[in-house]
Order: C-alpha cells, then sequence, then structure tokens
C-alpha cells in the first residue's frame, strides 16, 4: 500500500511539472503549431493503425555502411521537401534542386574529413596495442581520437603562424600517409552491413533500426535548419568563429586585448581552422556532424555496457533535451565536449574491464583535451576521482595509485601544451579564470563586493514555484519545468516525468559507477554556477544513460505506452520548427526581413566583416543588454566582457565617483557604454527575484549617475549608446 501511494504522488508531482513546463516550449507561431499537431497526430494514428490491423509481421534488412550517407542525403531532401509545404511563397524546382546539391557538397567535405579522421585514430589504436572489435565502436572511436589529432596539429601550425591552404593539404597528406596501413579496416567497415529488424505487431525496432531513425530525422531537421542559416548569436559570433577566423586571417596565433575570454585555451578553434580555410560556410554544419556522431556514439556506448533497450531509450532522452539542438544549430563547443568527454569514459570503463594501461592514458588525453576545449571540464574531476577509488577498491594499494598517475598524468600531459603557453605569456594556467572562476583578479575592496552580491544572487527568474525563498529551489523549479529565460538553461520536461521511474528501478551491474560520478558533478556545479546549467551539459549523455536505464526496467504494458506517447510528444516538441520555417528563406526570391539568410556561399565572411575588427576597431563598447541589431552593420565594434559582474564590480569598487568610474574606463580604453533598459530590469529580477539586492543597487546607481553624465551617441525606445569622451 506504501509503495503504491509513493508511485501515484511521484507520478501526480511529474505530470504537473510537466503541465508547468508546456508553456516554454518552441511553439510561438501558427506555423510551428500546424508542423507539430500534424506530425503527432500522424505519427500517433500511424502506431495505432499498426498495433490494431497488422498480424505478425517480422522483417529484417541488411543496410552496408557506404549506403548510409546517401541515404542521409536522401532524408535531407525528403525533410526539407515537407517543410515547403508549410512555406508562404512558391519555390522553383532550381531553388530546391540548389539546396540538394549543397548539402551533396557538405556531405562530402565532411566524408572527407571524417575518412582523414578514421585512418588516424584507428593507426594510433594500433601502435599503442589496443583495438575496439565491432565496427561501430572502431569507427566512433578512431574518429573522435582524429578529431583530436586535428586539434593539436592545428594548434602547432597556428603557434607557427603557418595557417595556409597548403597547411590544410599537408595535414590531409601526413594524416592519410601515416593512416594508409588502417584503410583495408575501413573498406571493411563500410562494406560490413547493418541488421535493421522490424516486428509490426509489437511497434518494435531493433539492433541499428531506431538509432538509425533518429539520426537521420534529426540529423534532417538539423542540416535544413542550417541551410545557409548564419548560426550567430552572441559568444557564436564572438568567440567561437571570430578566434579560428582570425587565426586563418592573420596565419596564425594573435592577442585579443579587448576580450581576455578570447585569449584561453579554447581547443575548439583548431578543429575550426581547416573547416575555415576550406570555406567558412561549412562551418555552419559542423555541430550537425557533431550532433549525430554523439547520437551514435550514445548508442554504442549504452547498449556494450547495459542493453540495448536502454541505449535506444536513453538516445530518445538525450533528443528530448531542448538545449543540444540549440547548441546544434551554433558553432559553439559544448557538443564537441561532449563527444570527446564521452569517449573519455568509455575508454576509462575499456581500462577497468581490462586492466590495459593504454586505455587509461587515452582516457586521459582526451579528457585533457576537453579541459582546453572549456575549462568547465574541470567540475567532472571529482566525480571521476571517486569512481577510481570504487573501481579500484580491490586493487593492491599500489596499483590503485598507479591507475591514477597513468590517467591524471596522461590529461596534464595532453593540457600543458595549451597550459605551459596561458602561463608563459599571461602567468595563469587557466587564463583568464582565477581561482574563484572569475574572469578578474579582485583586489580587496572588489572582492568584498562581489562577496555582498553572491549572498544576495537568486541566478533564475522567479516563477510560480518562487514563492519559495531558498535560492536552491529557485533554481530547481526552473530546470525542471524548463522555465528558465536562458535558453541555454533549457533542458526539456522529459525529466520531470521520469521522476516516477525510480519506483520502477533495478539496479544492473556497472550502473552505480554513472551514480557515483553524475551526482558529485551535478552537486559541485550547483554550488559554483548553478545559473548555467549548459556548464555541464557534457555530461547529459551520462544522464541519459541513467534515464534510458530507468526506462528500460519498467514493467507494465498501461506504464510503457504512457512514457512511449511522452517521449514522441517530448521528441516532436524538441524539434526546432521555427528555425526550419526560418530557413526556407533560401527558397524565396528574396530574403524575410529580420533573417540572416544570404544567396552565396561566402556570404558568411562577408557577414562577419560587418560585425567585427580584427583590429583598431571603431569603438569599444561595454554592455549593459544585449547590442541592439541596429548597431551591427554600422560599425566595427569590440565588445568588451559581455559580463556584466566580472568588469562593472571592480570598475565600481576602486572608484569613489562618477568621475572616477569615468576616467577609469577611458584608462581602459572604454570608448562606448551601452544600455538597454529592458536589461537592467531584466539584470534585477535575474539576480535578486524576489529578495532585497543593495549591492545590485548601488552597481545600477553607479552606472545610472556615470550615463548621466555622458553624451548620447546613439537612441532607440529601449535603449541608447553613450560616448565616453577622450582627454
Amino acid at each position: 500500500m506504501f509503495w503504491k501511494f509513493v508511485r501515484y504522488l511521484a507520478a501526480t508531482l511529474g505530470v504537473i511539472v510537466f503541465t508547468f513546463s508546456l508553456k516554454n516550449l518552441y511553439l510561438h507561431t501558427p506555423a510551428d503549431l500546424i508542423i507539430f499537431l500534424t506530425l503527432f497526430i500522424t505519427i500517433v494514428a500511424l502506431i495505432g493503425l499498426l498495433r490494431i490491423t497488422a498480424t505478425s509481421i517480422r522483417t529484417s534488412v541488411q543496410i552496408p555502411v557506404w549506403a548510409l550517407p546517401p541515404l542521409f542525403w536522401a532524408s535531407i531532401v525528403f525533410v526539407s521537401g515537407g517543410i515547403l509545404l508549410f512555406y508562404q511563397y512558391p519555390v522553383d524546382i532550381f531553388s530546391y534542386a540548389a539546396l540538394a546539391g549543397h548539402v551533396f557538397i557538405i556531405l562530402c567535405v565532411y566524408g572527407l574529413f571524417a575518412v582523414v579522421c578514421y585512418v588516424f585514430g584507428h593507426r594510433i589504436l594500433k601502435l599503442i596495442g589496443v583495438g575496439i572489435p565491432d565496427t561501430a565502436g572502431d569507427l566512433l572511436a578512431s574518429i573522435v581520437l582524429g578529431v583530436v589529432g586535428t586539434i593539436v596539429f592545428f594548434y602547432g601550425v597556428t603557434l607557427l603562424h603557418l595557417v595556409s591552404v597548403t597547411s590544410v593539404v599537408v595535414f590531409c597528406i601526413f594524416f592519410i600517409i601515416l593512416g594508409l596501413p588502417s584503410f583495408p579496416s575501413l573498406l571493411r567497415h563500410l562494406c560490413s552491413r547493418l541488421a535493421v529488424t522490424t516486428a509490426i505487431r509489437s511497434f518494435r525496432l531493433t539492433n541499428a533500426g531506431t538509432i538509425l531513425l533518429l539520426a537521420f530525422v534529426f540529423g534532417a531537421a538539423l542540416f535544413i535548419s542550417n541551410a545557409y542559416y548564419m548560426p550567430f548569436d552572441g559568444d557564436s559570433l564572438r568567440t567561437y568563429y571570430n578566434v579560428p577566423q582570425l587565426f586563418v586571417a592573420n596565419g596564425g596565433m594573435v592577442a585579443f586585448p579587448y576580450d581576455a575570454l578570447n585569449n584561453a585555451a579554447l581547443a575548439s578553434s583548431f578543429l575550426y581552422i581547416p573547416i575555415i580555410v576550406i570555406g567558412a560556410s561549412y562551418l555552419t554544419y559542423i555541430n550537425a556532424f557533431l550532433f549525430i556522431a554523439l547520437l551514435c556514439s550514445q548508442w554504442y556506448a549504452v547498449k556494450k555496457y547495459f542493453s540495448e533497450k536502454a541505449a535506444v531509450l536513453s538516445c530518445v532522452v538525450l533528443c528530448t533535451i531542448e538545449l543540444i539542438f540549440f547548441l546544434a544549430v551554433s558553432v559553439k563547443s559544448e557538443i564537441l565536449l561532449a563527444l570527446i568527454f564521452l569517449w573519455a569514459c568509455i575508454f576509462m570503463a575499456h581500462f577497468f574491464m581490462e586492466r590495459r594501461a593504454a586505455w587509461a592514458v587515452l582516457a586521459g588525453v582526451l579528457l585533457g583535451c576537453a579541459v582546453a576545449i572549456k575549462y568547465t571540464t574541470l567540475l567532472a574531476l571529482p566525480g571521476l576521482i571517486l569512481v577510481f577509488i570504487v573501481a579500484d577498491r580491490k586493487q593492491p594499494l599500489n596499483t590503485r595509485v598507479r591507475d591514477i598517475l597513468l590517467f591524471a598524468g596522461a590529461g596534464m600531459l595532453m593540457y600543458a601544451a595549451w597550459g605551459i603557453r596561458l602561463v608563459a605569456r599571461y602567468g595563469n594556467v587557466l587564463y583568464p579564470f582565477s581561482i574563484s572562476g572569475i574572469i578578474t583578479t579582485y583586489g580587496p575592496r572588489a572582492a568584498a563586493l562581489y562577496k555582498y552580491l553572491e549572498s544576495e544572487t537568486v541566478p533564475v527568474t522567479h516563477n510560480i514555484i518562487g514563492y519559495i525563498s531558498n535560492d536552491i529551489w529557485h533554481n530547481f523549479a526552473a530546470v525542471v519545468t524548463n522555465a528558465s529565460p536562458y535558453p541555454n538553461n533549457r533542458i526539456g520536461a522529459l525529466l520531470a516525468l521520469l521522476l516516477p521511474l525510480a519506483v520502477w528501478y533495478r539496479p544492473r551491474k556497472g550502473f552505480i559507477y554513472l551514480i557515483l560520478f553524475v551526482v558529485p558533478t551535478v552537486a559541485l556545479w550547483y554550488r559554483v554556477a548553478p545559473a548555467g546549467i549548459w556548464y555541464i551539459i557534457y555530461i547529459s549523455p551520462l544522464l541519459a544513460a541513467i534515464l534510458g536505464q530507468y526506462w528500460s526496467e519498467v514493467r507494465g504494458p498501461r506504464v510503457r505506452s504512457f512514457l512511449a506517447l511522452t517521449a514522441v510528444l517530448m521528441l516532436l516538441l524538441t524539434i526546432p520548427t521555427s528555425r526550419l520555417i526560418q530557413a526556407a528563406t533560401f527558397f524565396a526570391p528574396r530574403p524575410s526581413e529580420g533573417t540572416l539568410q544570404f544567396s552565396t556561399a561566402g556570404s558568411i565572411e562577408a557577414y562577419a566583416a560587418l560585425t567585427l575588427a580584427a583590429a583598431d576597431p571603431s569603438y569599444v563598447i561595454l554592455p549593459f543588454g544585449p547590442i541592439a541589431p541596429a548597431l551591427i552593420p554600422q560599425n566595427n565594434i569590440h565588445v568588451v566582457e559581455n559580463l556584466f559582474l566580472e568588469f562593472w564590480v571592480q570598475s565600481v569598487a576602486e572608484t569613489q565617483t562618477p568621475e572616477e568610474t569615468i576616467q577609469r574606463l577611458r584608462e581602459q580604453h572604454i570608448t562606448h557604454i551601452y544600455v538597454d533598459n529592458e536589461a537592467l530590469r531584466y539584470k534585477r529580477e535575474q539576480i535578486c527575484g524576489r529578495t532585497a539586492c543593495p549591492t545590485l543597487t548601488l552597481l545600477l546607481a553607479r552606472l545610472i549617475a556615470v550615463t548621466d553624465m555622458l553624451p548620447v551617441t546613439h537612441e532607440e525606445k529601449s535603449w541608447k549608446l553613450y560616448a565616453i569622451p577622450s582627454l
């Protein structure tokens, strides 16, 4: 009786939270709603029809691996045709054919890149005496190692100021020659066949069928949504594209005096360099490919260590994370980080099973590369250490010490390539972040002011559960209900509906290691950076593995049917329909107003040229709020630390009057201050919630006092641009 009550209580709580989260999903326009309802009703009707009318039919199809890229291209063409049905302008067949041809070229470019990465990575595995026998594991592991090798190669090329078309040609030739012995293995993999078996009465897709379906549908959606679309928001433009683009333009490493963040390790930049050299428009698609690789890696890993059912379900969970799709149509590095981190964990699991030192070294190398991509990987270290301790608990002490030293030593050696340079140039191995996690090293007064502000902070906007005054519950409620005002904090609502599954969970061998890793990582993130769940999005495959395992243990046809219907609902709600409709502007005679849409392959460079300057910008701007688009085509600007707290706290703490603050800004070469009225209100709500916030009030009061003394150079309804006169 007690457990029955617990089940109903958990299920009720999950449904309530899910209901509140629906209002935050991407159904903003009538077209979005039409697409969603059409897909949902069609899928549900098809499932019902098959269940009612079908006899017991079992079919099996053998698909050669080499046929997957053409099938993927065909799925893109098919999905694009479906999107055009909802487009408001007539489309001629030549425009449609142009997109199909363009996607074919994109597949060829990335296909060549995948081949180069595979032969290099496979050769590395053979040289160190390890290997993965199955086709999927060998292909994916070798490609990931090849990606890491590409990053290291072009990091060296950039340091030597040798970035050019020649360097890309040398890269391809060098990797191919080194990997020549691996070509027979590649041919065997390409000629191997994937068995896709279907059982219609139970409506099951087994083996590779489900993962192929997910990869094709969502990969096609991502490709179409990215067709000639510029995947840039603030950080993507300012950092993830700008940094490698300037390395290519200057032939090597350059410093960024106006933005300390761009001087960080940013290892993803060196993967982007060869793609930008070939053509910057191709960079638009990199995260679409990385997402597909991540999805396939998720399926392989969970199937290997748990079960096929858990693998398929974990892929479904991964596809319902809204943030994943936000990142997949950008050039941010989180999906690359998630892919490399997942394979670091897979190699670690191989090490614990086989006790071969090479696997620990490979896991450490990938982890070191992950840290160089994004410092937030360090949040996972306590969990990894805990896994090592528990997994090695039956080993002698000297063996445990050796294992940790192998893993940690390989990781530190890998990161040393970036760390040594940062120490030599800036005196900080994690530049520009200090030990406290902030960019600026504060003096005593600024540190005290920041501490006061931190004690007042509620990092998410209050919502319907915001009446609870505890900061932790504010954050928890926003994450679980998908209600964060910042798109990078939206992880979907399926987690809430999976809450009842804890009742049916039956642990399996190996599952405890996932829990040991995930719990301390999430706890450390929540202590360090509760406002930004995207900081640990790289552990989302592991979270999906946990939830997939939960799902696979569910018993009872009604519960399974309920969860299956929920999965379909969440998958359809996650598809970024607004981007799909926007991408259709490619087919229009003229681009629709307000879309970043161009007609030539080189337009991405033209767009960046309007928004960025390599040196000597027209002005340097300190923003309070998102930069208005009207400013972008008129001026070359540099945005200084697009972070309110990291810059302004120190400016206020080290000055006593508005005049002194202006002088300090002038000494730091700030020429303009941009103030968005809505951003000031939003900042107060986001930081303070319903609580008193005297420190923020002080900071904003100084801002108002400073801007009252400055001339306005440009003004719109919601924002103003102030100039700081030179002496």
